[in-house]
């Protein structure tokens, strides 16, 4: 099958994670493979190079070669759940060669000498392979087993897996020569083999060997439906230039949101977030520290399909361009009497987010538990005191347990039994602790939190270690996002909000800052891709060499289902 246009191979490209740009990758019609507009298969992922240099790629990005020294290259496609195969022809017959399954933090590497090693350690020699060799690879995410075959003749497996979150597979780390891989869409190997069109059981994929029982070709068509396959029904973006004279609907949106964060862009004013269990007359302000406050013109209503915004020179000023990131939670909320403080709860358990109001109970340090309402542990919980000045606290799950984050500073993460103020712990599928941290838990003050989970597909709440490039990282998230923010942990930096729709393409995608009442700055920081983002900057806020980035990130399209931007 050949493509039918250079548009048709620009949306193949971005599934591996690169630029939706013909010409920049300085592709030919002959390095295109066998994917089609409506199921594709992996590649190696050229802008996800594993830890030293990156290998040099072509054929469509399935061969790849050396470029010196310990040079990596990953798949584009990351297992988190089932069963896939995949097959690399090897084209070396010395040097260090290996073939590597990845399963998040333990490594299955085998040599070309035939030396297994795990985690940097040999656990023994299972046979050579060299060049014209096919590597098979059988990766069971489920089961946390990884299979290696040499010719369709298995040769080990794996079963010594890390305990905790494994989520990552990726298959080949080349350090000298050069492979072929094949994750169903070519076995011929580019003509150095005589294609043989075994299929998985779904009746997908083109592979040399017949891929061995429940284990499938990775593509598209058998990655799993996502629980949520239109993200835009729980979260979406609002833009919108104000009238100076009168209230507007804002449209658009696809629900009626629970909780809508505004920012006028080309202007200095205040980020405003107002929710439905407080109440739409009500606001506080992610960049200071003070207290809610009583605004009935900010928002009149919250709609079916949006929101209206009253007569006011903050978001609906004459001439104002403005955003709002909108998310669907359950109205106005119902009581929860899980914890050991009685809540308000409204929560959307299908896109992991619900909005909290409790009252404190304590006269000095230490913590209680609050109802949250999602049925699964939350990755993060932003916290503020409603009636009393004190700081956004804001708890993520790449933190460590008792340490968190200020959303209306640029501080480093810090512990709160160090402030005196008693343990944070983390998390469980029922609560949160409110600890007596910057009013957060005073007897008699009320306060209010807001509980995003982790949803395949949707939402994505990690971290990434920065490399002082400016070809930086790039962070896996399985969709494509609609809105991310980055935020250096490790030392102080600014809270950097990116979204899909305020210029919508690659190459300009401005930034605002939560901590900040600056207007919307023009500066390229990061790429949204279909399967993640990556960072494209050497800035120290961004990519600072060894430093420490949480990050929180929504979808506008899961990678099933993704294409290019």
């Amino acid at each position: 099958m050949a493509f039918a246009d250079k548009r048709e191979a620009a949306f193949w490209l971005d599934q591996s994670g690169n630029n939706n740009d013909w010409t920049n990758n300085n592709m030919q019609e002959s390095d295109i493979s066998l994917d089609s507009p409506t199921n594709n298969f992996s590649t190696f992922n050229p802008i996800d190079p594993h830890g030293g240099n990156a290998a040099t790629h072509s054929e469509g990005n399935l061969k790849a070669s050396s470029e010196g020294s310990n040079s990596w290259s990953r798949s584009s496609f990351h297992i988190e759940s089932g069963a896939y195969y995949c097959e690399i022809l090897s084209l070396s017959s010395s040097g260090q060669h290996a073939i590597q399954g990845n399963y998040g933090n333990t490594y299955f590497s085998w040599t070309d000498n035939g030396q297994m090693v795990i985690n940097g350690s040999s656990v023994g020699t299972y046979g050579s392979h060299t060049y014209g060799d096919i590597i098979g690879l059988a990766i069971d995410r489920d089961a946390n087993t990884v299979k290696f075959y040499k010719n369709n003749t298995l040769v080990y497996t794996g079963t010594s897996l890390s305990s905790g979150a494994i989520k990552v597979g990726s298959f080949f780390a080349p350090s000298s020569g050069s492979a072929i891989g094949n994750f169903g869409q070519d076995s011929s190997f580019a003509g150095n083999k005589v294609a043989q069109g075994n299929q998985d059981e779904n009746g997908k994929g083109d592979f040399y060997y017949e891929p061995p029982a429940g284990y499938l070709a990775l593509c598209t068509d058998n990655l799993p439906d996502p629980s949520i396959a239109d993200p835009s029904e729980h979260f979406n973006t609002a833009l919108w230039t104000g009238n100076g004279g009168s209230s507007q609907s804002i449209t658009g949106l696809g629900f009626e949101p629970s909780l809508t964060w505004h920012k006028q862009r080309n202007g200095a004013q205040n980020h405003l977030w107002i929710d439905a269990v407080r109440g739409i007359d009500k606001y506080i302000k992610s960049d200071t520290e003070e207290a809610e406050a009583t605004n009935t013109t900010f928002v009149t209503s919250f709609d079916s399909d949006g929101f209206t915004v009253g007569n006011n020179s903050v978001n609906n000023g004459s001439g104002e361009t403005n955003v709002a990131w909108n998310w669907k939670a359950n109205g106005s909320g119902v009581s929860n009497t899980d914890g050991d403080i009685t809540s308000t709860v409204s929560a959307n358990t299908t896109a992991g987010f619900s909005i909290v109001s409790y009252s404190g109970t304590r006269t000095s340090a230490g913590n209680d538990t609050i109802g949250h309402g999602l049925g699964i542990a939350p990755s993060v919980v932003i916290s503020k005191s409603r009636n009393t000045t004190g700081r956004w606290v804001f708890q993520h799950a790449s933190l460590a347990s008792d340490n968190y984050l200020q959303l209306n500073t640029t501080a480093a993460d810090a512990n709160s039994v160090s402030v005196g103020a008693g343990s944070l712990p983390k998390p469980t599928s029922s609560v949160f602790y409110g600890s007596y941290l910057y009013g957060l838990n005073v007897s008699g003050e009320n306060n209010i939190a807001y509980c995003f989970a982790d949803v395949e597909g949707y939402s994505k709440f990690g971290s990434y270690t920065g490399n002082g490039s400016s070809d930086g990282p790039f962070v896996y998230t399985g969709f494509r996002p609609a809105f991310v923010i980055v935020k250096r942990s490790s030392s102080s930096g600014s809270w950097y909000i990116h979204d899909s729709k305020r210029e919508g393409y690659n190459g300009d995608n401005d930034r605002l800052q939560a901590d900040q009442s600056d207007a919307e700055y023009s500066q390229d920081n990061v790429d949204i891709l279909s399967n993640g983002f990556k960072l494209i900057t050497n800035s120290s806020f961004f990519n600072g060499s060894g430093n420490t980035f949480i990050y929180m990130a929504f979808a506008e399209s899961p990678f099933k289902y993704s294409n290019a931007r």
